[in-house]
């Protein structure tokens, strides 16, 4: 969309919430009253971002006309810094050297104090005498908040460098570059200007293995449009490591996937899912003395055979509970008779206790890991009894992302 991406303040110092935000064709105002129904008369401020794209090649001279404090930078470098009240006054930067076909950001802030506000902003190059700079060079920009949450792990946290790519529907962010560490449990926050990406589908997350601790366990990457209030959550769950002690895969990047922003991705409450297990065969309910949930049912019979059905119910968060075909939920009990197996997850639970929610953990692709109560996940294990294949919750939060029996791929039956 051609303008720039107006963000309107009810403060004098660009204090988020944005009071209203729209994009404005071109930057030449003069405010007796309130620029917009929501945004104070006196005492507001604007931040104007957006994309240049210059005409010809050669030197640019940008001014502004303004009442009160005015900034102005174009691709990265401030070029004209007046912030103070004061009447309507001229500001002219040195000429700056610009590129046909070249994307130069470009951001002008903005306060009024009181009485009229006046903002205008001008250009001039070779064959074009001072004129308000027109929409169709300006590209609008979204601004994207970005959360990067670390794991609490030993050792989990960063001090390389950490490079984001968004990719959506619409196009590719660049590459940015989120500055400072990432300690161990934290959550940081960035703002990524970017042209309108549409449907996020992937974010690409590396670092450069550099500094004296660079191995990072990444929990989480959650990415929210601030125009339009959507959010898309990027689970991780591993580590960006170049130690096959620490990461057997040993990527030090790796590109997410969303999951929906309030449910666990293939957890949506009413779905009914089968769960296959890392040995290609899928769990399923069994008429034994412990109902135990066992991974025996082959692909082949996934849909005709229900015991192999569990309908998703979604509580608080990303806890679910799964309910098999019997009318029982698959629940984790720990089992104190002294016979294997220990820790059991069975299905029979006739309503939805704590011992049936289970935390679902985004893995790569449609796979999740599954927490039980007891701080240990569900994972497939092989007995030689009639208990073949027992799911049990027994793999510890430090294994569970490498351990490939504790993750189970999501098919939807319906």
């Amino acid at each position: 969309m051609s303008g720039l991406k107006g963000y309107y303040f009810n403060n004098t110092t660009l204090q988020k919430p944005s009071a209203h935000l729209r994009t404005d064709p071109q930057i030449g105002f003069s405010w007796l009253k309130e620029p917009a129904p929501t945004v104070n008369p006196d005492g507001f401020s604007v931040r104007w971002k957006g994309l240049l794209n210059p005409p010809v090649d050669g030197e640019y001279t940008f001014s502004t006309y303004s009442d009160d404090g005015v900034r102005l930078w174009v691709d990265d470098q401030l070029i004209i810094d007046n912030w103070t009240p004061h009447s309507p006054t001229q500001d002219v930067s040195k000429p700056v050297m610009l590129f046909e076909g070249a994307k130069y950001p470009i951001t002008l802030e903005f306060y009024d104090e009181t009485g009229r506000a006046v903002i205008d902003l001008f250009w001039s190059y070779p064959g074009q005498d001072e004129d308000l700079i027109p929409s169709d060079v300006f590209t609008a920009t979204k601004n994207y908040k970005v959360t990067v949450v670390t794991g609490d792990k030993q050792n989990a946290e960063t001090n390389a460098n950490v490079y984001l790519t968004l990719n959506g529907t619409l196009g590719v962010s660049a590459e940015n570059y989120l500055e400072g560490s990432f300690p161990i449990g934290s959550t940081r926050d960035f703002d990524i200007d970017s042209i309108d990406l549409g449907n996020l589908e992937s974010v690409h997350i590396r670092h450069d293995n550099s500094n004296d601790a660079p191995a990072w366990l990444l929990d989480k990457v959650i990415v929210k449009d601030e125009e339009t209030g959507q959010e898309w959550v990027f689970s991780c769950g591993k580590w960006l490591a170049n130690s096959e002690q620490i990461d057997p895969e040993k990527k030090l990047g790796r590109t997410l996937r969303p999951g929906d922003s309030s449910e666990p991705k293939g957890l949506r409450n009413g779905q009914t899912i089968g769960l296959k297990a890392d040995n290609g065969v899928y769990l399923a309910r069994t008429n034994s003395l412990k109902q135990a949930v066992v991974a025996r049912v082959a692909a082949a019979n996934l849909i005709n055979d229900p015991s192999t059905h569990f309908e998703v119910v979604k509580l608080d968060g990303n806890k679910v509970a799964l309910k098999a075909d019997n009318g029982l939920f698959v629940a984790y009990q720990e089992d104190q008779a002294g016979t294997p197996p220990y820790r059991s997850a069975v299905a029979k639970a006739s309503t939805v206790t704590q011992a049936a929610q289970f935390e679902a953990i985004v893995l790569d692709g449609n796979k999740i890991a599954l927490k039980a109560v007891n701080e240990l996940y569900l994972a497939r294990t092989q007995r030689l009894d009639e208990f073949n294949d027992v799911v049990v919750a027994r793999v510890r939060e430090s294994s569970y992302a490498d351990d490939p029996k504790a993750q189970f791929e999501v098919t939807v039956i319906k």
